[in-house]
């Protein structure tokens, strides 16, 4: 997700940087330093912008969740004895009903 907002703000402002093209490789020549280093700010910034909405609408804690809730169901907790079984005979390379 980041690379694709990064993409497409890249070919959006390269547009308007178009006559630049003919000195592209003698900028960089001279002061590659600098766009790397505002690039590669520009790429943190944008994955804290990611991070932050995944946080806000609660998705950044949804693995940790997720992996908690099926170690309760291979412990047979929480009701779901038959699952916690199915689990098991997978484990074991067992797949009923395959």
């Amino acid at each position: 997700m980041t690379a694709t907002i990064l993409a497409l703000a890249v070919m959006l402002a390269g547009e308007s940087f178009a006559y630049l093209k003919p000195y592209f490789w003698i900028i960089l020549a001279d002061h590659w330093m600098p766009v790397a280093w505002y690039g590669g700010l520009g790429l943190a910034a944008l994955m804290v912008v990611i991070y932050s909405a995944a946080r806000a609408v609660g998705l950044a804690d949804t693995g940790r969740k997720v992996d908690l809730m099926e170690r309760s169901i291979r412990r047979g907790e929480g009701g779901q004895r038959e699952l916690a079984e199915k689990l098991e005979q997978e484990d074991r390379g067992q797949f009923p009903g395959a």
